[in-house]
């Protein structure tokens, strides 16, 4: 069997897309991988679509010129916007995103075709789960809630406390009441496994709950070995390139800003320490400089940890031809207002017409009070009304 040792690359707003890399390392120990944490644009779940998918299509981007094999887009918003036109850019390279792995798990678990979901507001205005959930199964009623305290508080650390507690309680107490109620939970955020024993509390034993992570990771592997690019157990990984911590490393991170705060509630998601050492910096250059959707144009991150650090652009001239954007210079810097000139542009060479020179101080004062300035003898003139 072939074997491919280039990595998979995994992309998130953040840190929370660390828990399907736990499941995928613990599914796939012969992979290796590449984490992308946009850090400096998050959260992506109160963005509009529009802009979330710009984005992911940078991030994603970055990931194919870094040589990664596939990509799963670790985020629930953007692969509930993003995700058709990351699989028609990226293309060959295959893209999975984590809604559709979620909601056949969630198809399956039911008894009472009754399944809640619980997303941010992105991904609930995009109605992603709901369309993937009647494709796969017609006749069962979806209901779903925005739960955007919960990513704070899950990057804060709060996984059970009595403020988590109390916000689960707000959320989901309504939804899980009476006989009607869904027998079947969906975590429809990549944040939400780390806050699981807070949300048992309230929706109780009973309630099957679908952790997106898991079933994510399974997805992964079924597509590896079905296109054949998965690694042996004892195929050989590639040479370490940019960002490999230690020789032999099997994952390597990338920020786009603030490592050490990365490396920090990192921790809380992958379930083991990172040291803010092993994670690299994914500087403003290695982005394009400007991107347009639509009508919109969204501005590359600027990180300032990276932009005060010199060291950590990236020095691979592979890198540097990548970016072929033009260069991105906010409005307003560097520049002036301009009038457009009657009859299309100056011709060339011709000289440039100046503004005539400012009257006097004593003229513009003569100008507004004529009869003070009048001669002796003389009648002043009628004073104009204003």
């Amino acid at each position: 069997m072939s074997s491919d040792a280039r990595p998979i690359g995994v992309f998130d707003s953040g840190m929370g897309g660390l828990t399907v890399l736990s499941a995928m390392e613990a599914r796939l120990p012969a992979e290796r991988f590449l984490y992308l944490g946009d850090t400096a644009r998050l959260p992506y779940g109160t963005k509009s679509a529009a802009t979330v998918e710009a984005y992911a299509l940078a991030a994603t981007r970055l990931l194919i010129a870094e040589g990664v094999k596939m990509v799963v887009v670790a985020c629930n918003t953007a692969s509930a916007v993003a995700l058709p036109r990351l699989g028609r850019e990226l293309a060959p390279v295959p893209v999975i995103g984590v809604i559709e792995p979620g909601a056949r798990a969630g198809v399956a678990a039911t008894r009472n075709n009754h399944i809640a979901v619980i997303a941010t507001e992105g991904t609930v205005k995009g109605g992603a789960y709901v369309r993937a959930i009647h494709a796969l199964s017609g006749d069962i009623d979806v209901v779903q809630q925005p739960c955007q305290v919960f990513v704070a508080l899950a990057e804060e650390g709060w996984t059970d406390s009595e403020v988590t507690r109390t916000a689960a309680q707000r959320y989901l107490g309504p939804l899980f009441r009476g006989a009607s109620a869904p027998d079947t939970l969906v975590l429809g955020c990549t944040h939400f496994p780390v806050l699981a024993a807070a949300i048992r509390g309230v929706i109780g034993t009973g309630v099957a709950m679908v952790d997106s992570a898991a079933t994510t990771a399974a997805a992964v592997a079924d597509a590896l070995a079905a296109q054949g690019m998965g690694v042996a157990e004892s195929g050989a990984h590639g040479a370490p390139t940019r960002g490999a911590p230690t020789s032999g490393a099997r994952t390597r991170f990338l920020a786009t800003d603030s490592p050490e705060r990365f490396a920090r509630v990192g921790e809380i998601f992958l379930g083991r320490p990172i040291a803010a050492s092993d994670v690299a910096t994914a500087t403003r250059a290695e982005f394009p400089r400007k991107i347009r959707v639509g009508t919109n144009t969204i501005p590359p991150p600027t990180p300032k940890s990276a932009e005060s650090t010199p060291a950590s652009r990236p020095s691979s001239a592979a890198t540097r031809s990548w970016v072929t954007a033009p260069a991105f210079r906010p409005s307003g810097a560097g520049t002036r207002r301009t009038r457009a000139r009657p009859g299309g542009a100056r011709p060339a060479g011709a000289a440039r017409r100046r503004r005539p020179p400012r009257p006097s101080r004593a003229v513009r004062s003569a100008r507004r009070c004529p009869s003070r300035h009048s001669r002796p003898g003389r009648a002043s003139p009628p004073r104009r009304r204003r």
